[in-house]
């Protein structure tokens, strides 16, 4: 899957949901001097333990996340996987405490790569998600809109050898035959079935004759 890494950003908790695996989205301003837009990506306490970001063994903990952008083959997804507490860069980080049940990312709109707002600011709510493994395939919301001009000479490139590849896989495929049919046989039933009472009544006629002599 091509996906692409959001540098670590803000993290805080966000609206509780008890005992569900939910994942919510929602865009709006930060609460700095500046108030740049940002993306904020809820996930519930029990969607990080069903991918196994942590098991909550020791109380109060500390879960980190990395978010990928998707792109190519998977834009309009961004995938959480979460990383060891030992590395620093690239994260986007969730701090917890012994009674929270949901924690929020956020993350800054100036250092998506690939995606855009199309309107802002929209309430969180729920998004559809994967959880596959130990990562979680979220999809984008209407209002965060995929980029395609955004890609780079080497992204295209990338994407130009999967299809060559998939194009050569296609054409080295063993072709299955055509199902063949005999249409003389398919006619003569037609025939048969749409023979009126008379007809058949003379048919049988025939058969009789011949089987007499």
């Amino acid at each position: 899957m091509p996906f692409v890494t959001v540098k670590k950003s803000q993290h805080g908790r966000a609206a509780t949901v008890h005992g569900v695996a939910a994942v919510r989205m929602g865009c709006g301003l930060a609460t700095g001097t500046q108030k740049p837009r940002e993306v904020g990506i809820s996930v519930s306490r029990q969607a990080i333990i069903d991918a196994g970001f942590t098991d909550f063994s020791s109380e109060p903990t500390r879960c980190r996340m990395q978010v990928d952008e998707g792109w190519g083959d998977d834009a309009g997804f961004l995938l959480l996987t979460p990383r060891p507490s030992s590395e620093t860069q690239h994260r986007a980080c969730s701090s917890a405490s012994d009674n929270w049940t949901t924690t929020q990312v956020a993350v800054p709109v100036s250092i998506l790569k690939h995606y855009v707002l199309n309107e802002c600011p929209v309430p969180q709510d729920d998004v559809q998600f994967t959880i596959d493994g130990n990562s979680i395939l979220v999809q984008c919301p209407d209002w965060l809109r995929y980029n395609p001009q955004s890609l780079s000479p080497e992204q295209i490139d990338q994407l130009n050898s999967i299809k060559a590849v998939k194009q050569e896989a296609a054409r080295e495929a063993p072709q299955r035959p055509p199902e063949r049919t005999d249409t003389k046989a398919k006619d003569a039933k037609d025939n048969i079935t749409h023979l009126n009472r008379q007809d058949r009544r003379r048919i049988a006629s025939a058969v009789a004759r011949r089987l007499a002599k």
